[in-house]
């Protein structure tokens, strides 16, 4: 038995920045490299905007499903 602290194995995963400062601050510092991540919440409180920003941010081909709106509402939203 060693008196050194465990290390958080979730430090060590690779993280890629989302070039928002709060939410990779919630996020331990960006989303973990080929995750998946789910957006869950009420109609309106910005899941497509948050997820637009975060999608440019990361500077990365990623792949964005939704099931609750249209393409043409989610390019709208874009622009």
């Amino acid at each position: 038995m060693t008196d050194e602290p465990e290390k958080d194995p979730m430090s060590t995963w690779q993280r890629d920045s989302t070039n928002l400062s709060p939410l990779d601050h919630v996020l331990g510092g960006g989303l973990v490299r080929a995750s998946v991540v789910l957006l869950a919440g009420r109609t309106g409180v910005g899941r497509t905007n948050l997820t637009l920003q975060m999608l440019n941010g990361l500077r990365h081909r990623c792949l964005y499903a939704t099931t609750e709106e249209t393409r043409e509402h989610v390019v709208a939203t874009a622009s």
